[in-house]
């Protein structure tokens, strides 16, 4: 964000998911893929959990 690094930074979803064992599994795939581009892009999951539809009950977390 300051320009100090040569990566193309980029941040990704999906924006919104509401299984949590879904989401573990996504973020597994996803840091294999980092781990593959590592030299050249950044990869920041973005997952919000809480949507406005929901009752509130289940879980809530924010990877960022």
């Amino acid at each position: 964000i300051k320009g100090l690094d040569n990566r193309f930074l980029v941040i990704i979803g999906p924006c919104s998911a509401d299984r949590e064992d879904a989401v573990l599994d996504y973020l597994t795939r996803l840091s294999k893929v980092q781990e593959k581009v590592k030299d050249k892009i950044m990869i920041i999951p973005r997952v919000y959990t809480n949507k406005p539809r929901t009752t509130g009950g289940g879980y809530k977390m924010t990877f960022l």
